[in-house]
């Protein structure tokens, strides 16, 4: 063994783990696949060559199958089964889980995953693919720019004090109620009843990270939904009037 010792040499360092092992999975199969092609060119033997082969694939299954790499998906999955009972104490309004989420570093990047489900649960909900591959970018890109809006609001309009980030992470756990999506059942009751519930979760964020009253809180939330509902409005009556007029009603 010596080929695999020279592939993967022991750790030197204990800083980096799964590192290692992930070097040996990218790195050691296509080491050994230009060995094979080295070997080839001069002709080998035929068992030289199915011996190498094995080698390949006893080497990318010791990669897959490592105890450091189990151990790291076993360590996220786990942390991650915390941050969605985290998001749904959220939801339930619970204030201790608000302030450990908005001074949590960590909750930024599982709330982005949390949304992203989200997308991926309106793919389920209707069975396309290309809502399942568009929808968690879009709604990720739309979660973004309505807590921009939400913070300026709040700065700019109401005088409150709070850093985005810090209102940004439980905003985006509390975005676990969209995975309602995933249901066929009563679906748009139950996606109409968890968006109205998203918006008062998202007034009491608001309350807590920028020191707001409970109605500048209310109405930081409502302007931008009552604004896009009106163009709406005018754009769907828009429509249906250029309808008319072409004589395509």
């Amino acid at each position: 063994m010596a080929g695999r010792d020279l592939i993967c040499p022991k750790p030197r360092r204990s800083n980096w783990p799964g590192v290692e092992s992930l070097w040996c999975l990218l790195i050691g199969p296509i080491w050994l696949s230009s060995t094979i092609s080295r070997k080839s060119s001069k002709k080998p033997e035929n068992q030289e060559i199915d011996g190498l082969r094995r080698r390949a694939i006893n080497l990318l299954g010791e990669g897959l199958m490592s105890k450091e790499n189990m151990q790291i998906g076993g360590g996220w999955l786990d942390n991650f089964v915390e941050y969605v009972k985290q998001a749904i104490d959220i939801i339930q309004l619970n204030e201790d889980a608000i302030d450990r989420a908005r001074d949590d570093e960590e909750a930024f990047m599982m709330g982005l995953v949390i949304i992203a489900l989200g997308g991926i649960a309106a793919g389920i909900g209707s069975m396309s693919a290309r809502v399942f591959v568009f929808s968690p970018i879009l709604l990720i890109v739309a979660a973004l720019v309505f807590a921009v809006i939400l913070h300026l609001l709040a700065t700019m309009l109401f005088k409150g004090e709070g850093e985005f980030i810090g209102f940004f992470r439980p905003y985006s756990l509390a975005f676990v109620l969209l995975w309602v999506n995933a249901i066929w059942i009563l679906k748009s009751v139950l996606v109409l009843v968890a968006g109205f519930w998203l918006l008062v979760v998202t007034s009491s964020i608001l309350e807590r990270n920028y020191s707001l009253d409970r109605p500048q809180a209310i109405a930081t939330v409502a302007i931008p939904v009552a604004a896009l509902s009106i163009m709406w409005t005018v754009l769907f009556a828009t429509a249906i009037a250029a309808a008319l007029f072409l004589g395509l009603l």
